[in-house]
């Protein structure tokens, strides 16, 4: 692989499902780590590379933002439109409506009936009976860390090690 259009192509081919992704990562690697041709030159490629889909996700990111708005602006254009054919329909007395291809009726939601609690009611307005106790146990990782980097020892519990990774400026 000579150029960046060759990382570009394996790139494609793992995006089209022709090849799996440990495959790219071992072709790509083995591009890397193969010719004689300078280190800073292929390393130059590959940032450039890296640049471009960091590019490229950003982009598809903000699109998918964009278009996630214009979804729920869609979406409350409709529950609006919904709520303005159910009071006409309420308004008119008709429950059941014939319009072209389209049946519209209103009628009751099923399931349980809402339950509805006084405004400012709190666990102490009600019998014991009728409140729910929750009690949640968490382990205090700040105490933890400071009696490990304290020399202690834990038996259910180490620091381990930083990670690394590639900073490219």
């Amino acid at each position: 692989m000579e150029s960046t259009q060759g990382i570009e192509d394996v790139l494609t081919r793992l995006e089209a499902g022709e090849i799996e992704d440990d495959q790219a990562s071992e072709i790509l690697y083995q591009a890397l780590i193969a010719t004689d041709e300078a280190t800073e030159a292929k390393v130059e490629r590959y940032v450039r590379v890296i640049r471009s889909r960091e590019a490229l996700a950003e982009m598809r990111k903000n699109e998918a933002k964009h278009l996630s708005e214009r979804a729920k602006v869609a979406a409350n254009e409709a529950d609006r439109l919904k709520k303005s054919l159910f009071t006409a329909l309420e308004t008119l007395g008709r429950a059941k409506m014939e319009a072209g291809p389209f049946t519209v009726s209103i009628q009751a939601n099923g399931g349980v009936l809402p339950l509805i609690i006084a405004e400012g009611t709190t666990t102490e307005d009600v019998p014991e009976a009728l409140v729910k106790t929750i009690v949640t146990k968490t382990i205090d990782n700040e105490q933890v860390r400071a009696k490990l980097e304290a020399g202690e020892e834990l038996p259910f519990a180490r620091l381990g090690e930083r990670g690394r990774s590639l900073r490219i400026k």
